[in-house]
Order: C-alpha cells, then sequence, then structure tokens
C-alpha cells in the first residue's frame, strides 16, 4: 500500500490545482484521473472560452502558469457592455474606472488545462495514477484507503474534484440539490470583421443569454445559451446557417461573423452539495457547487476553494493538527459556502429575471439597467465582483487571489 499524506480525484484544472498548492505546502499529493496521460497533456479544443478574473490570474501568476500561456492566446476583458434583447438602454462596464487593470482574461479551455496539467508534471512530490479508476474507497478513523484495483493508497485526506456528478460525493452519501435550467449553452469561437477592442457582450434573450467574449485578433468566444429543442435544431445547421442565425440574434456591432472551428453544446445545471465535508474528505470545485455560465465564474470559484481549502490545511500544518481533521475541513466549508451560495444566488436570479419576457418585468429590468449605468458607486462593486477581488457578501478572499 502506497502512503500520501492526501489523494486527489480528478485531474482537471481544480483538481490539478489543488494538488500543486497542496505540493507547495511539502505535503506527500497523489491525484487520480481516468484519462491516460497523454490526454491530459494534450487535451482536445472543446470550444470553451475562461474567463478568468484577476483574482484567478493572480494565483496562476503565483505559481508561474500564466507566465507560461502564449501572449497570443490570452486576450483582456477591458469592458463589459450588458443589453437586454432589442432595447436601446444597456449596462457599460469601464475596467478603467475600477483600477488600473483588465476586468478578466479570455484563454481557452484546452490551453489552461494544458498549461496547469504540464506545471503539475513538474512537482517532485506529486504521483500521478493516470488512466486509473478507482474500485472503492474506505474512510476509515486514521485514514483513507483507496482501492485502485491493481494496487491501493493510503492518504490522511481524500479531495474530490470529480465533477458535478461526482461519483466520490455519491459514495460518501452527501445529498446535493441540483436544478435543471432547461437550457443549452452552444459554445464555439468565431471571426469577425471589425475589431472587439476587449469589449465582452452579454446580449440577454428569452431563451438565454448569447455572449461574445474577447479573443485575440479579431475572434470572440461565444457561449449562446438555447431551450433544448431549439439547440437541437441549431446544431443541425449548416456553418453557414449557423453563423447567421448567430449574426440575426447579435446584430452587427461586430460586422460579419465567421463560424472558426467546431462547435459543441452543454445542458445547464445548477449542482450544490448540502456538506462540502466529512472527516477526512472534501468536495472542491463542480462536486461542490456548479453554477450557471451566465457570469462566467465556474472555475473562478472552483478556485477560490481550492485556495481557502490549502489555506486551511496550512494552519492546521503550523499547529499540529491532523490535516484530516475536522477542524480545517469545516473552516473551508464555512468559509467557501458562503461564497459560492452568494454566486448560486446571483447567478440563478440572473438568469431568471432575464427570461421573463412579460412586459411589465422587461420595462422593470431595462430601467434597472439603466440605473445602475448612471450610478457609480453600484457600478464599481459590480465589477469588483466580476474581477473576484470583492469581499461584500461572499467573504474573506484567501491569500493566494491577493497581490
Amino acid at each position: 500500500m502506497k502512503t500520501f499524506d492526501i489523494t486527489v480525484i480528478g485531474a482537471g484544472p481544480i483538481g490539478s490545482l489543488c494538488a500543486i498548492l497542496l505540493a507547495q505546502l511539502g505535503l506527500k499529493v497523489a491525484i487520480i484521473d481516468r484519462a491516460p496521460k497523454k490526454v491530459l497533456e494534450n487535451p482536445t479544443r472543446d470550444g470553451r472560452g475562461i474567463a478568468l478574473t484577476y483574482g484567478s490570474k493572480t494565483v496562476l501568476e503565483k505559481l508561474n502558469i500564466w507566465q507560461k500561456i502564449p501572449i497570443s492566446e490570452a486576450e483582456d476583458i477591458k469592458e463589459i457592455r450588458v443589453s437586454d434583447g432589442d432595447s436601446p438602454l444597456f449596462l457599460h462596464f469601464d475596467g478603467a474606472e475600477a483600477g488600473d487593470h483588465p476586468l478578466g482574461f479570455i484563454v481557452e479551455s484546452h490551453l489552461v488545462r494544458k498549461f496547469i496539467f504540464k506545471h503539475l508534471v513538474k512537482q517532485k512530490n506529486i504521483t500521478v495514477f493516470d488512466n486509473t479508476t478507482i474500485a472503492n474507497f474506505d474512510v476509515l478513523p486514521a485514514h483513507v484507503e483507496i482501492d485502485l484495483g491493481q494496487e491501493k493508497l493510503k492518504s490522511a485526506l481524500l479531495v474530490a474534484a470529480d465533477g458535478r456528478y461526482s461519483f466520490a460525493r455519491e459514495k460518501m452519501g452527501i445529498e446535493y440539490i441540483d436544478h435543471d435550467y432547461k437550457q443549452m449553452a452552444m459554445v464555439c469561437s468565431v471571426t469577425h470583421d471589425k475589431p472587439h477592442f476587449g469589449v465582452a457582450h452579454e446580449r440577454f434573450l428569452t431563451p438565454g443569454p448569447l455572449a461574445f467574449l474577447p479573443m485575440t485578433g479579431n475572434k470572440s468566444s461565444i457561449v449562446w445559451t438555447e431551450s433544448p429543442a431549439n439547440a437541437a435544431d441549431i446544431m443541425q445547421l449548416s456553418n453557414e446557417s449557423f453563423s447567421a442565425l448567430m449574426q440575426k440574434r447579435f446584430g452587427s456591432h461586430l460586422g460579419s461573423i465567421t463560424l472558426d472551428g467546431g462547435r459543441w453544446s452543454y445542458p445547464l445545471k445548477m449542482v450544490h452539495a448540502r456538506t462540502y465535508t466529512k472527516q477526512r474528505f472534501a468536495l472542491v470545485g463542480d462536486s461542490a457547487h456548479a453554477v450557471h455560465p451566465i457570469a462566467g465564474q465556474g472555475l473562478n470559484l472552483g478556485l477560490r476553494g481550492v485556495c481557502t481549502l490549502v489555506e486551511e490545511i496550512e494552519k492546521a500544518q503550523k499547529i499540529g493538527l491532523d490535516i484530516g481533521s475536522l477542524t480545517p475541513l469545516e473552516a473551508y466549508e464555512s468559509r467557501q459556502k458562503t461564497a459560492a451560495i452568494s454566486m448560486i444566488v446571483a447567478t440563478h436570479g440572473l438568469n431568471a429575471l432575464f427570461a421573463n419576457d412579460t412586459l411589465p418585468v422587461k420595462v422593470v429590468r431595462d430601467l434597472g439597467l439603466a440605473a445602475v449605468n448612471e450610478m457609480p458607486g453600484l457600478k464599481n462593486w459590480f465589477m469588483k465582483q466580476a474581477m473576484g477581488i470583492s469581499t461584500k457578501f461572499s467573504g474573506t478572499l484567501p491569500k493566494m487571489m491577493t497581490k
């Protein structure tokens, strides 16, 4: 039986970053994933652009990962423009009003995964068990035993980063709330005639939001939300018809739009675990909380949780506490639940508000956008939320996310 301090399930961005941060504390870490190493090292393009907050970029900078991503692949979000269908009223956020750095950064998902995993395999005290499925695990009073079939592992703590349909969460008997939004997100990238100038557009339509997120050059990452029935029909269209319909939904702000590469679709669901921790066990990322992508905060929220967990483990380590005991784990859960519930309420509420197209609601909604646009203090608070540096309603930020 191989012994580790901590075992992490899932080598996606959240699980990998968790392992890296734990290894920096001098802990011996095992990380397990079903995918073979060659897939983890070179993930295929999946159409998704990740919107990283300033706080998340700070973490990647401190780990020397951000510096490895080619500058030609990362675009600053300088401004955000929020509009409601064809209404002339809008809400505009200018990053220059909030500080001397952008509101966020757009990088394609497969690149973020690639460079994080590349950094992971360089860590001497991390052992990767790739192409591996967990047969079973048992949480015992003094440690956790993980059965991999051919071999067994033992560690003081098991961290599950295995996604919204978490096997580990189910094995631990942790109940969760889920909500099917009855929406599909179609994702792709496009080229357009006119430059975006670093402006992210979020246009709210009755079926769901249509977001154009700036990428390098005259390119944008698209998150287009529709009903499942509509999405199924739209995904069957030719590339030309798909682009033409997107153009009709979005308008001519960026000139002619052309699909760049493939397109993918994903069902949208909210998931929230009733508890994130048990003795010697912790949920992180989508295993604990999966939110609507309306604000592009899923990965950022997950990374905040990982940084919080590692911070609490470090505190326990310094005073000689068992790192798998409930003391550091409950401290992590208390802090992260505050942030997660705030984000769930905000994204759930926004989606419901803009999905209601009755005239009274639409009038109030549009007037609300216009009113906020004229309130510098409130706009500044919204911008800090988007940048991942606000602590109001979401609790204290982990130190790794601050300069």
